[in-house]
């Protein structure tokens, strides 16, 4: 199955008016972007897909706030990438949360409720391209959907 190499960064990038428009009245979007290109092997309409369905299932559960979406690249090993059930190797790492202020702190990101967990529908699609999705809390207590992909090659040319 031969699919494209993107880079997330500026697929994400292009895409953002489309999530804004997703996302209804009150609830901004914020991409933390990364210092580098992250090139995967997915198609970008695939990246939609699974940015869309994000997006659409954290509107219908926020009445306002800001969603936020990272990216960064990730090195699995031993048993971070045991947890993941992926080969050990370098990733994009991709979260998406909703962004709060709590008081006399950093920003954290609140829970979007795990009752309606869209992971469902989008974790064949990421597992086909060898990545996973889970819903994930940290140990700061920041829940959201961490999705890792497996870093590729920058096309030629």
């Amino acid at each position: 199955m031969g699919h494209n190499v993107i880079d997330l960064h500026r697929s994400l990038s292009s895409m953002e008016s489309h999530l804004t428009r997703i996302l209804k009245e009150g609830i901004q979007l914020q991409i933390a972007p990364p210092q580098e290109s992250l090139w995967v092997r997915l198609e970008a309409s695939q990246l939609q897909q699974i940015l869309h369905s994000l997006a659409w299932h954290a509107s219908g559960l926020m009445s306002k706030g800001t969603v936020l979406i990272s990216l960064r690249a990730a090195r699995l090993g031993g048993l971070e990438a045991r947890k993941w059930n992926l080969p050990e190797g370098s990733y994009c790492e991709l979260r998406f949360c909703e962004l709060v202020e709590l008081p006399q702190a950093e920003p954290h990101c609140l829970l979007i409720n795990g009752e309606t967990n869209p992971t469902r529908s989008i974790a064949p699609l990421i597992a086909a391209h060898n990545g996973r999705v889970r819903f994930f809390q940290d140990i700061a207590g920041c829940p959201s959907f961490c999705i890792y992909l497996p870093l590729s090659e920058a096309p030629a040319g």
